[in-house]
């Protein structure tokens, strides 16, 4: 994983408006800032991003959130073994607003998304992907502030499963799960099988029990087929019988039928002739009123032409009415703008003559003020001076604090070096060897020659420091004099630049004076005269004068409208009387049609009683013989049921006598998968026992302890000049002899005076050794198979570090940069940023962390 780019909104101490920080093209990179500042946020976001944890532990969203802010939010882009990735990760406070996707650059710059379902989803591709989690992460890759010895402080149990994620064993885990699972599907395929072939063996002990149920359902069959053509012929005699009544019973039923459509035929005819009879007594009537109705349509008629007349004059008067108020209404308009006018002419002439009377005060105070601030220069030149003095002496003081730091350091680890080997008493205190007393003044001499050289050095910096502090306070405080003068100087020329500005403006109101008295007087005299908007005052009187004229053609109309509504039936009488006659002969030869039709019925009605009462009642006859029929029937369905149950056992028991051949042939397959099955259960079951912890993977970490050990003793004899190497102990004695030794993973450190734990160094040497091993396993973890680490990150872990110790760790972060593609150191020590090829700057400010990349000079 090589980090490219990193957007942070209102994560930690960064705010909304954070700059992103670009990482591409960047190998050795140095993070400095102070303390505070936000360097460590920036790592923090990474692996929050990825796994959502980070220095606040994990499910601790909501205390990354910047103070004030509601939600953050990480844009994380990265590289890996050739392709791109980007995670999108977002916290809410609220109950809604969380996000967290994975995307992958495709060729065309698209990002497309390879996102699960939901959270957990997402969480299990990001590290599918990086094939490592966060722990894994913090003990090979990520030397945290304040952790550099994470992995020695871990217990040999917990260290060895650290180095099993770093070997990528957790492979063979899955092929011991995989191992397991089919070991236990080939244990089950043998359970089944064993259960098959038992259950063949008792069907097949049934066999002869089916010839006897086979040749007793034969027998059954042949006596059911001779009792049911019995039962046939007799029904077909009886079905010969119902035929002939059946078509009697169909005559008696189609006569009745035929009575009662005469009835409703008969009904029917008499209800048309009492209608006709209605409508003849009203086209009668009708005929009876003929010129009454003429007279009232032609009244109609004349009238309708009125109202049409009358309508157009109304319509003509409301326009008129309308047009007469708009224009009143625009005259109005005129004079009020005509109005405001004069008032705005008045007023501007007022405000002008009031400004113009502000021009002699105003040159006086710019006058007063020209005077005051030509000194400013001088003090802008004093001030420049004085900075450049004040950096200059910060920064010797600063290079004395730092050294003086550095020789404090040395001097404690002198120190206590020398009570070490005073408290040894010539014996080691580890394996309690004796140490040659030659050997052990000659060390303590040198030591003691090495402090007494710093005790020195530091008096002579202390008194230094002193004279320098007495320059520095001296040159602060007239610094603090010039601004505070300055500072006046500034606001007295805003002042002044301010009054120009005014006086320029009120000369030009001053010479606009004479025109804006000319514009107010004639505006004035005109709105006195009324002399605005003639066309419009004509237009209006001619309308007025129009309107007088139309009004009393509403009245009439509204008379109209009321005889119209009264003639109204008079215009469908009318419209009647053009068919009146036409319809009342119509109706006198229906009603003649109708009274013969009845005729006809009446006559056929009588005919269909006499042939009814020749037939007789047939259906008591027919109801018999179909009783005896459904009889006959029942039986012989009742004999067909039968004869299905005895054929179908008959059936199945031949398909049980056939089934046994089949089954002898399925037991003899059965019997070889079973022992296929049992051979594989056995198979999977050593496999299993091969990927397991004391298999394969306790094998794969023996081997990689060695490269591990070398790797780590490389750079500590780079850091140490040879002086200290670490060791790896994998196995330590029992208590007793009786039991097997114990597997571990102790870390053994050996130097000048002798071999100890790890555990027992502290300070700059506990440090060193620490970050070697922790190098080491970087570099392992970038080497193994299927690697996804290609970047290194180191977070501060240098302040234990005297100034020779430093220059040997960054001579080991240069040989690095061959093994990593990138390699991100954090710092606040000003020394070792210019060791690298880049450098971002972090600095905090109220609205947030900002970020500045510089480049350096060297790589």
């Amino acid at each position: 994983m090589v980090p490219v780019r990193l957007l942070l909104k209102n994560f930690m101490s960064y705010g909304e408006d954070a700059a992103p920080l670009d990482l591409s093209g960047m190998h050795t990179v140095c993070l400095s800032g102070e303390n505070g500042n936000g360097k460590s946020a920036i790592l923090d976001a990474m692996t929050w991003s990825l796994w959502g944890e980070s220095r606040a532990g994990k499910n601790k969203h909501d205390d990354l959130v910047r103070i004030g802010a509601d939600e953050m939010s990480v844009e994380f882009t990265f590289k890996m073994d050739g392709q791109t990735y980007r995670v999108l990760r977002k916290r809410s406070k609220r109950a809604s607003g969380n996000q967290w996707e994975l995307q992958q650059e495709s060729e065309d710059g698209a990002w497309r998304s390879l996102t699960g379902n939901n959270a957990g989803e997402t969480e299990k591709a990001i590290q599918k992907l990086l094939r490592m989690n966060y722990e894994t992460f913090l003990n090979s890759a990520y030397l945290r502030q304040g952790n550099a010895d994470q992995f020695v402080k871990q217990t040999p149990g917990k260290r060895k499963e650290i180095l099993a994620d770093i070997l990528d064993l957790s492979r063979y885990d899955k092929l011991e799960a995989k191992a397991r699972e089919r070991g236990r599907d080939s244990m089950a395929e043998s359970t089944d099988l064993e259960r098959d072939i038992n259950l063949i063996d008792a069907e097949l002990a049934r066999e002869p029990e089916y010839h006897e149920a086979v040749t007793s359902f034969e027998a059954r069959h042949a006596a059911n087929i001779v009792q049911q053509q019995k039962l046939r012929n007799e029904a077909d005699l009886l079905r010969a019988q119902q035929g002939k009544l059946d078509s009697d019973r169909a005559l008696v039923e189609r006569l009745r039928r035929q009575e009662q459509e005469l009835g409703r035929d008969l009904a029917e005819l008499e209800s048309d002739l009492r209608t006709l009879a209605i409508d003849h007594d009203r086209w009668k009537r009708l005929l009876d009123q003929k010129d009454t109705i003429n007279r009232q349509f032609a009244e109609l008629e004349a009238l309708r032409l009125r109202e049409t007349s009358l309508k157009a004059q109304v319509t003509a008067y409301h326009q008129l009415k309308d047009e007469a108020s708009r224009l009143e209404k625009q005259y109005m308009a005129a004079e009020n703008q005509m109005r405001r006018t004069a008032d705005d002419a008045q007023r501007e002439l007022k405000q002008a003559r009031s400004h113009a009377q502000e021009l002699p005060a105003l040159r006086t105070e710019i006058d007063q003020l020209r005077s005051a601030t030509a000194i400013a220069v001088d003090r802008e030149r004093e001030r420049e001076y004085l900075g450049t003095q004040l950096t200059d002496l910060r920064q010797r003081f600063t290079d004395l604090q730092t050294r003086n730091g550095s020789i404090n350091s040395k001097t404690e680890e002198l120190e206590g070096r020398i009570n070490e080997l005073d408290q040894q008493q010539g014996v080691c205190r580890v394996c309690n060897a004796p140490l040659p007393p030659d050997r052990v003044e000659r060390t303590r001499t040198e030591y003691q020659s090495q402090l007494d050289t710093l005790k020195a050095e530091r008096s002579e910096l202390r008194t230094s420091g002193r004279a320098l502090k007495e320059q520095l306070t001296e040159a602060e405080k007239r610094s603090t004099t010039v601004a505070a003068e300055l500072e006046g100087l500034a606001a007295k020329r805003a002042r002044l630049q301010m009054l120009e500005g005014s006086l320029r403006a009120l000369e030009d109101v001053e010479a606009k004076l004479p025109g804006l008295l000319t514009a107010a007087t004639e505006a004035e005299a005109q709105l006195k005269r009324g002399d605005f908007a003639p066309e419009l005052r004509d237009r209006l009187a001619v309308i007025r004068n129009n309107v007088a004229l139309d009004a009393g053609a509403e009245n009439e109309l509204g008379q109209a409208a009321q005889r119209l509504v009264q003639l109204a039936p008079a215009e469908r009488a009318y419209l009647q009387l053009e068919h009146a006659e036409e319809s009342f002969r119509s109706i006198e030869d229906r009603m003649t049609l109708a009274e013969q039709r009845k005729a006809q019925k009446l006559e056929l009605r009588i005919e269909n009683a006499a042939q009814l009462r020749e037939l007789g009642d047939v259906l008591p006859k027919l109801q018999e013989i179909t009783r005896h029929i459904d009889n006959l029937q029942s039986e012989i369905d009742r004999g067909e049921r039968d004869d299905r149950v005895v054929q179908q056992e008959l059936g199945r028991y031949r398909q049980l006598l056939a089934g046994c051949d089949e089954r002898r042939k399925i037991r003899v397959e059965k019997a070889a998968l079973l022992a296929v099955a049992r051979k594989d259960a056995e198979a999977y079951d050593q496999l299993q026992k091969a990927f397991g912890k004391k298999g394969v993977q306790a094998l794969i970490i023996e081997n990689a302890i060695p490269e591990l050990e070398d790797e780590a003793n490389q750079m500590l004899a780079r850091l140490t000049d040879g002086d200290m190497q670490v060791y790896f102990q994998t196995v330590r004695e029992a208590k007793t002899k009786r039991d097997t030794p114990i597997e571990t993973l102790e870390i053994q450190v050996h130097d000048n005076l002798g071999t100890r734990p790890l555990e027992m160094y502290s300070g700059g040497e506990g440090f060193r050794a620490s970050f070697a091993i922790r190098i080491a396993l970087s570099k392992l973890l970038a080497r193994r198979a299927g690697a996804r680490l290609q970047t290194l990150i180191i977070d501060e872990g240098f302040g234990t570090q005297d100034g020779k110790g430093r220059e040997k760790l960054v001579d080991v972060l240069s040989a690095l940069k061959d093994d990593f593609e990138r390699v991100i150191v954090i710092t606040h020590i000003d020394e070792l940023k210019d060791a690298f090829a880049t450098r971002i700057e972090v600095v905090k400010t109220p609205l947030g962390s900002q970020i500045t990349v510089v480049e350096g000079s060297n790589g």
